[in-house]
């Protein structure tokens, strides 16, 4: 099983840079519903790095991250 940490480690500078974009139109959507991540939480923990990159990016690329997470 790949992580999605050993999945970002491999990312060119575009899939890095759609990755980067995604992850902060997610914190946008959050803040605008005044939601948080604690330093325990979601990306805190370790939980999203340390998840099956598949579950993710089904198709390998960063734009199912909209998908996953609702943008």
């Amino acid at each position: 099983m790949e992580t999605l940490y050993d999945r970002i480690k491999r990312m060119d500078k575009h899939e890095l840079a759609e990755f980067i974009y995604v992850v902060y139109q997610a914190g946008v959507k959050d803040g605008e519903q005044n939601l948080c991540d604690s330093p325990a939480g979601f990306f805190g923990c370790g939980y999203f790095l340390n998840d099956n990159a598949k579950v993710w990016m089904p198709n390998d690329k960063p734009e199912d991250l909209y998908d996953a997470f609702d943008i």
